[in-house]
């Protein structure tokens, strides 16, 4: 984590969370909140076959979800950021305050 986490478009302090530091569109979150992210990992060559990293994920379907088989697709995008101080329930995991898809070039979109 230690060697990913510097070629990620993350930074993850005791400060908070900021999703695309040093682009044109830094998206800021106060400390205590989680980034889930999943991204080329940035250890490998430009082209080599990517591999993602994937940051605090898992199944992103809930234990509400399983009334039938559409519930059960994929919830979150690229990346989100959770605020755990909302309990997760049977559909989220706590609140989720943000969440996107990175561009065709994975780099962080501006907020709209």
């Amino acid at each position: 984590m230690a060697r990913v986490l510097p070629g990620l478009p993350l930074e993850w302090t005791a400060d908070g969370v900021v999703i695309g530091p040093g682009s044109a569109a830094p998206r800021r979150f106060p400390a205590g909140h989680v980034p889930v992210m999943a991204y080329p990992n940035p250890l490998l060559p430009p082209e080599a076959t990517p591999r993602l990293v994937v940051l605090n994920s898992g199944l992103t379907f809930r234990e509400e979800h399983d009334a039938n088989n559409a519930l059960q697709n994929r919830r979150l995008p690229d990346w989100a950021v959770i605020d755990p101080a909302v309990p997760p329930d049977g559909r989220e995991p706590g609140r989720v305050v943000a969440a996107d898809f990175f561009d065709e070039g994975w780099a962080v979109k501006r907020a709209e």
